[in-house]
């Protein structure tokens, strides 16, 4: 959804990892007009992969890591847990 003036503006755009699963994390999008305004926001969940197994696979420890390094700590996930949160 477009707003008037939006191209004429200087924006702020925001990216974190909101949520850390075994397999998974999710990641949180954000974007702010000049006036503090959300223009936009969005929501991704990426998947770890083995391609050469053919199967999904845990977060590597190393991975894992280094992204809470930038944007954790995380809690352990729950089974059944509501999504959402952290943003």
């Amino acid at each position: 959804m477009a707003q008037e003036g939006a191209l004429a503006q200087t924006l702020r755009v925001g990216v974190r990892i909101s949520r850390m699963g075994k397999k998974h994390f999710e990641m949180a999008y954000e974007v702010i007009g000049e006036g503090g305004e959300r223009l936009q926001s969005g929501r991704t969940v990426q998947g770890m992969y083995d391609y050469a197994a053919g199967a999904t696979t845990r977060v590597a420890p190393r991975v894992r890591a280094a992204i809470e390094a930038l944007d954790g700590p995380f809690g352990p996930e729950k089974k059944g847990a509501k999504r959402g949160g952290g943003g």
